[in-house]
């Protein structure tokens, strides 16, 4: 059942874009999730749990996750017992929500924050593209980079490339399937990632 200050203030699934998010006993999740009479889940099956390695996710913290934005750090234990601090992001290939570590966020007043500016976002050409953990994003609308494509890692300077309607060099990659291959990546109009196999150049 959704709580009142989640009625009051809706959150839209970031995953289907139609339910809204509602709190449930032990997780967040799409307002269109459901089971049949079997137990499958029906519907869209998006959800953040409250607890993430023994660390408890709030309200604000799920509201973060939802805008695509880094949470503050929180204090987690792994599998071994070990405690440790790490802010969170929601993976929106995955819709897994996942760790950062080290480098991939920087801090001020002990909360993490965007990098620097690396060019002019290529979707809405309003809202420059910063860094954040999981990649690159736009200041003013929803477009995202990835930093990791088919597992391949994008450097800063690749994409720069690609924001510029440059085509990055031909990186090993890894399908779905787990089949290794070589591609090269560029932006497509709508601002999305393009492979461009040898017969594309």
């Amino acid at each position: 059942m959704a709580s009142e200050e989640m009625n009051q203030s809706a959150v839209r699934c970031p995953k289907c874009n139609e339910g809204e998010i509602v709190e449930r006993d032990k997780f967040w999740g799409c307002s269109r999730w459901g089971r049949d009479a079997d137990g499958a889940v029906t519907g869209c099956d998006f959800k953040v749990w409250k607890e993430v390695a023994h660390g408890k996710i709030t309200e604000k913290d799920l509201r973060e996750l939802v805008a695509g934005e880094i949470t503050r750090k929180i204090k987690m234990r792994n599998k071994a017992g070990k405690d440790f601090e790490a802010p969170l992001h929601l993976n929106q290939e995955t819709w897994r929500v996942d760790f950062l570590f080290g480098e991939d966020v920087s801090t001020t007043n002990g909360g993490p924050t965007p990098g620097a500016a690396i060019g002019a976002c290529p979707q809405c050409h309003e809202g420059s593209v910063i860094a954040f953990g999981a990649g690159w994003q736009c200041s003013q609308c929803s477009w995202k980079l990835w930093r990791r494509k088919c597992d391949a890692e994008l450097s800063e300077d690749m994409a720069k490339t690609l924001i510029s309607g440059g085509v990055t060099p031909v990186l090993a990659m890894t399908s779905r399937e787990g089949k290794k291959f070589k591609a090269a990546m560029s932006l497509k109009e709508d601002g999305s990632v393009e492979l461009r196999f040898e017969d594309d150049h």
